[in-house]
């Protein structure tokens, strides 16, 4: 499933990029490779369900669309709260990042080299059978927890890299005019940093909603976990994952959508200012 998402993402993304591309012609391209997906997909199907027939038990029969939309709202959960939460780690790392004391900068870079060694599943495992094994805390927390861990390195990797494609040159000159640190920090090299890594930013929280999948693996009723109920419900396997997989190209759209529009306000509020 996540190989299928990485597929409509890139779509997605080369055709926001794309200047005069209506945002409906990119939704006609998303419907359109999986209207192909559903035609071959059926073809291998046809001797056992009809189309119709497969759609109405996996959606309509006894309220299973309930289930989806269940899932789909705890996957929702645990994106946001991960992505909040990592926003805050990989502020708090950039920060001791940036620091002049080498012991400092050793520790953030052991922690983010060990971390991108730890593949994401068996990272979860950790957290939640082992630290939080016997806890009362939400499986949702728990699940947003581990995330935040994981990936706020490759957050702070970005927040650095885009602050240091801003000239020091930029920020000397107004040290000389008069600016704090702050005050220069603020007007000079956050406009340019948000700007250099809104893209890379974009795509972390693509990738954020798109590894929430690996819940399911830990028993919490995410989407992929209600397309697994259903698919032992109706012994459909194409159907139910093919649900699920439209709403999380449905989310993922949207933030694309969404990015794309701030982009667009910062370029053209560049190019009065």
């Amino acid at each position: 499933m996540q190989d299928t998402l990485e597929v409509f993402r890139r779509s997605a993304i080369s055709l926001c990029q794309k200047k005069g591309i209506r945002k409906s012609l990119m939704l006609l391209c998303v419907l359109a490779i999986f209207s192909a997906t559903i035609y071959s997909s059926s073809s291998l199907h046809a001797d056992n369900n009809d189309f119709m027939n497969a759609l109405y038990s996996t959606l309509i029969e006894q309220d299973r669309y309930k289930i989806l939309l269940k899932g789909f709202i705890i996957t929702f959960q645990i994106a946001f709260c991960s992505f909040f939460l990592m926003n805050i780690l990989a502020v708090l790392l950039t920060f001791l990042a940036t620091r002049q004391s080498k012991v400092i900068k050793n520790i953030v870079s052991v922690y983010t080299n060990a971390l991108s060694t730890i593949p994401e599943l068996t990272f979860l495992f950790i957290v939640f059978y082992g630290f939080f094994g016997d806890s009362n805390i939400s499986p949702i927390i728990i699940t947003s927890i581990a995330f935040a861990i994981l990936f706020s390195p490759e957050l702070m990797l970005l927040f650095v890299s885009s602050i240091d494609s801003v000239s020091y040159g930029q920020i000397e000159a107004a040290r000389a005019l008069g600016f704090s640190k702050i005050h220069a920090f603020r007007t000079i090299v956050l406009p340019q940093a948000i700007r250099s890594g809104l893209h890379g930013y974009m795509r972390t929280l693509v990738y954020a909603i798109k590894v929430t999948a690996l819940t399911s693996s830990v028993a919490v009723a995410d989407l992929a976990y209600a397309s697994q109920e259903i698919q032992e419900q109706t012994s459909d396997t194409f159907f139910p994952s093919f649900i699920a997989t439209m709403f999380y190209v449905a989310l993922i759209v949207i933030v694309i959508i969404t990015f794309t529009r701030i982009k667009n306000l910062i370029d053209y509020k560049r190019r009065r200012g």
